[in-house]
């Protein structure tokens, strides 16, 4: 193969995703260097992108994406400043006459020098919740039994979602990044097979990348994170490594319950594994399915402090348990039982939120705005 690499196609919705949500993996991580990133930090996404597109492309035509999307993003970002829309007259604007700037969140986010710092994180491990008491005993009262699930070396499931926030004007881009438009934090759980939270953790900014999160939270010895034992593992999805206790399903063939649905049965080895996998942890996403249906407030919140916003979320998370244990007969976790129901997953886009009715006043629009 060449030594200059393959061609990148930075205008593929896909690659460009892919090489987004990396860039800003390595930003959060402290990989920035100026303007750019360090020599490190390409020579990883380029490693990355291999294994995600099979496509090698080298660290120097890494750089230029990164140029060609900020001038892009720069371009943006004076028409809007300028007209208040994507477009005007000028030779530079002609290139969004029909259609907006991709991922103009996550560029934002990316150019503008947002991180995710997870300074206002928590986690359900810690010692407990500012005036809320023994909320995070109910999280994780009962040890998690590897004995009642139909794969006795698996031991649950994590996954992360996007639960809405309210954030001041001026602190929203690490909030945003996410191409959605409106602000959230990343809240990462960990569930067993019956749809029990086992562990929270809540308060990272929207951009946060969900593999970011739980090396975070394994990192702070403070956090108590529930380390599988030696022959155990959790399940996780493509977003997460394979790493020895959290596995992962194979790249480059179909995953997500919709492609076996759309795709016919599973073929091979690797997929039929795969849909395995996916039937499995698709527990920890019909988790997520009952709670946002259950509490209308975590797609739509409301304007309160964000420490508040925070504990919200975990007190949420802590009724659902209990109604879970308690409850024989409950119609919305009869409505997620089913583990082919795909809720939460999809191409590219792990941190799915469902659509929402916006009940807010005006005052708590703009706020949010």
């Amino acid at each position: 193969m060449s030594s200059q690499g393959e061609r990148a196609n930075w205008t593929d919705p896909t690659y460009r995703k892919y090489f987004i949500d990396l860039c800003m993996r390595e930003a959060n991580n402290g990989n920035r260097s100026g303007a750019t990133l360090k020599p490190t930090a390409w020579n990883k996404i380029s490693q990355e992108l291999k294994t995600l597109t099979e496509k090698s492309i080298t660290p120097k035509q890494l750089k230029n994406g990164w140029d060609y999307m900020k001038r892009q993003y720069l371009t943006w970002l004076k028409l809007t400043m300028t007209t208040g829309h994507g477009y005007n007259s000028t030779t530079q604007a002609k290139q969004f006459r029909n259609k907006p700037l991709a991922n103009a969140e996550e560029l934002e986010a990316l150019f503008s020098g947002a991180v995710a710092t997870g300074a206002y994180n928590w986690s359900s491990g810690m010692e407990g919740i500012p005036e809320m008491g023994n909320l995070s005993s109910m999280l994780s009262e009962t040890p998690i039994n590897v004995e009642d699930n139909d794969c006795e070396d698996s031991v649950g499931a994590i996954d992360g979602t996007l639960i809405h926030a309210c954030i001041p004007i001026d602190k929203q881009v690490p909030y945003r990044g996410r191409g959605k438009g409106e602000c959230f934090q990343n809240v990462m759980a960990l569930c067993d097979f019956d749809m029990i939270f086992r562990y929270v953790v809540v308060g990272w900014e929207g951009i946060a990348h969900d593999s970011r999160v739980l090396t975070e939270t394994i990192r702070n010895s403070r956090n108590n994170f529930p380390i599988p034992p030696p022959d155990k593992y959790y399940l996780v999805d493509a977003a997460y490594s394979h790493t020895r206790g959290f596995m992962a399903p194979y790249h480059h063939v179909r995953y997500w319950l919709g492609d076996f649905r759309s795709g016919g049965r599973a073929r091979g080895r690797e997929e039929i594994f795969n849909h395995a996998h996916a039937k499995l942890r698709n527990v920890i996403e019909r988790a997520f399915g009952v709670l946002k249906a259950r509490f209308p407030i975590l797609k739509r919140m409301a304007p309160y402090s964000f420490d508040t916003q925070r504990n919200i979320v975990v007190a949420c998370v802590a009724i659902h348990n209990f109604l879970r244990k308690i409850s024989v007969d409950d119609a919305l976790f009869a409505q997620y039982e089913n583990d082919e129901v795909e809720l939460e997953s999809g191409h590219g886009n792990q941190n799915h939120t469902a659509n929402t009715i916006n009940s807010s006043s005006i005052e708590d629009q703009n706020y949010m705005r």
